[in-house]
Order: structure tokens, then C-alpha cells, then sequence
């Protein structure tokens, strides 16, 4: 969709970048699940850099509100939650994350580190694009690690949410 692509390319700090699509594991690991259940999907990938500026992260946040107007819109991100710590640590960690989502708290959710999650900035601006739309309900559908996953305690863990805005 042009209408919705063009002012995203227009941004200064975008760039195409079909090798990171192929390469980068949270596009393509949700691709085939799009493609089984919403064959007939237009997609638009981003990858979106920790490094961002608080200057890049609201251009991007402004595009991300028109585009979630759009009641045909179903905005993903695919994000890892607590990373490197053991089992006990990452729950504590999410018991935060998890306070952070539900109060839609944005700014503490930008200054976590991998301890908490892998990719702040994609969280936030799901929110924040999300609440400008008028969409301020969240419900955390699941969250486990990959221990409970796996079936044994392995030193370090990852673990991860399953959320739905509405």
C-alpha cells in the first residue's frame, strides 16, 4: 500500500533493506503464520533500531498513528523479553515489565535494558500508537520463558508475553 509506505520513506533514518528482512528472526519467524491465516495481508516489516533518537522515535511514532487509524490495520511486534538472567531473575524482571504494559508506561518501558526486553522501542511505540487511537485496554494473553517451553532449567533464560491492545 503506496498511500501508507510513502511518508514512511520519506523519513531520513529509513532505509530498505531486503538482506536484514531475510536475516532478521522476529520478520521472518511470524511471516508464515501472516501468510497461513491472512493469505490476502499487505505487509509493511520494520526492523527498528535501539539507537533510535528521541527525534527518529516520534517521526516513526507519528506515521505509526496515522497508519493504526486504519480499522484494517493489525499492527505485530515481535518482541523477546527478559534475556540472560536464570528463571527466578526473569520472572522478578517481568513481574516490572508486565506493571509497565498494563499502565501503558511508555517512558519506563524506553529506558529498560535486556534484563527486561530486547527491543523497547518497538513496544513503545505500539502503545503509544495504539492509545492515540483510542485502543487503552491490554490484556496479556500469556507469559513464559524458555525453560517452561523447553522442560528443563537451563542457566540463562528468555522469556515472553503474549499481548493484545484493543
Amino acid at each position: 500500500n503506496m498511500e501508507m509506505i510513502d511518508p514512511l520513506q520519506k523519513l531520513s533514518f529509513v532505509t530498505e533493506d531486503n538482506q536484514i528482512m531475510q536475516q532478521e528472526h522476529s520478520v521472518s519467524g511470524i511471516m508464515p503464520y501472516v501468510a497461513h491465516y491472512m493469505p490476502k495481508a499487505q505487509i509493511i516489516p520494520l526492523v527498528i533500531s535501539n539507537s533510535m533518537t528521541s527525534s527518529e522515535f516520534e517521526q516513526l511514532l507519528n506515521w505509526l498513528k496515522a497508519v493504526a487509524a486504519d480499522d484494517n490495520v493489525l499492527l505485530v511486534g515481535a518482541v523477546d523479553f527478559s534475556h540472560y538472567l536464570n528463571s527466578q531473575e526473569a520472572a522478578n524482571k517481568d513481574k516490572q515489565t508486565q506493571k509497565a504494559l498494563e499502565n501503558f508506561s511508555t517512558e519506563k518501558i524506553l529506558n529498560y535494558g535486556n534484563d527486561h526486553l530486547d527491543s523497547p522501542p518497538v513496544v513503545a511505540l505500539i502503545l503509544e500508537s495504539m492509545k492515540a487511537n483510542g485502543y487503552n485496554n491490554l490484556d496479556i494473553v500469556n507469559n513464559t520463558n524458555s525453560a517452561e517451553v523447553m522442560g528443563f532449567e537451563p542457566i540463562e533464560v528468555t522469556s515472553y508475553f503474549e499481548i493484545l491492545v484493543w
